[in-house]
């Protein structure tokens, strides 16, 4: 998160980041509403709150981890894909968030080996810190960055 609010600062219109957008509103106050009948509470309001009222149902024996494996299942289904963005691209602050992690910045960046994006994130933060030039790419060239990726987690399916 650190990383990613670094290169944001210093380059707040080629950022490669990585967005997770809240649930679909009407499908989570489904499930919650139908999790209320069977006497399991669940606060929605934020990712935290879901993530606390989840987690007051763990425990070790058998009923417990099913329950709670059964509400992790049903609260994953309203829940949208996370998308790498360019800042530039997408100029609202507001939708940078990360849902699921409940941050306002993130990016990946640890595996530069394995994906490109990651690539893309320690080129900027190495010209923000001076130990490279800028890459040349423009904010719509970033952006493609999610085409490639999903062309090759498509590939990786068959």
């Amino acid at each position: 998160m650190c990383v990613a609010r670094h290169i944001y600062e210093t380059f707040p219109t080629l950022s490669l980041l990585r967005r997770h957008p809240p649930p679909q509103p009407k499908m989570l106050t489904d499930i919650v509403s139908m999790c209320e009948t069977m006497g399991v509470i669940l606060d929605p309001s934020s990712s935290s709150t879901l993530q606390s009222s989840i987690a007051q149902y763990k425990g070790d024996d058998y009923l417990s981890k099913a329950r709670t494996e059964l509400l992790m299942n049903l609260i994953s289904k309203p829940m949208n894909c996370a998308l790498y963005f360019c800042t530039g691209v997408l100029e609202e602050p507001s939708m940078f968030c990360h849902y699921a992690l409940n941050v306002p910045l993130y990016t990946h960046f640890t595996s530069p080996i394995r994906r490109y994006p990651d690539i893309i994130v320690h080129r900027l933060l190495g010209a923000s810190l001076k130990y490279n030039a800028l890459p040349n790419l423009r904010p719509e060239e970033i952006e493609n960055v999610q085409f490639i990726v999903m062309i090759k987690v498509q590939c990786q399916k068959g």
